[in-house]
């Protein structure tokens, strides 16, 4: 079953621009990673900031997780937050995809 794991942060004053960039970080060094399905850094109108990624299963997510890079990356990440409104793996009921990029135009 694929797993979700989505993290959502109030930025502390000042460190916007840098939380994003820690977020963009970690987006990019995952990329590469086994299992990893999907995965995009968000950005709201409120100024909250966060990432979500879908992982073939709970054990792949956990697996990368737990490695040195992405718990220093995620350490600094927390750091730069004021708030962390969200940070949880959750188990994907149901879903589809369209195999269009994200931010890509559909076809015509």
């Amino acid at each position: 079953m694929a797993s979700v794991r989505v993290t959502l942060l109030r930025p502390r004053t000042g460190d916007e621009e840098e939380l994003l960039e820690a977020l963009q970080q970690l987006d990019n060094y995952l990329g590469a990673s086994a299992g990893l399905l999907m995965s995009m850094v968000l950005r709201d109108s409120g100024g909250a900031v966060g990432r979500m990624a879908v992982w073939e299963s709970a054990a792949t997510a956990n697996g990368e997780a737990v490695t040195h890079h992405v718990l220093a990356l995620r350490s600094r990440i927390q750091g730069l937050a004021e708030e962390v409104l969200v940070d949880n793996l959750l188990d994907a009921a149901s879903g589809w995809a369209t195999g269009v990029p994200v931010g890509a135009e559909p076809a015509a």
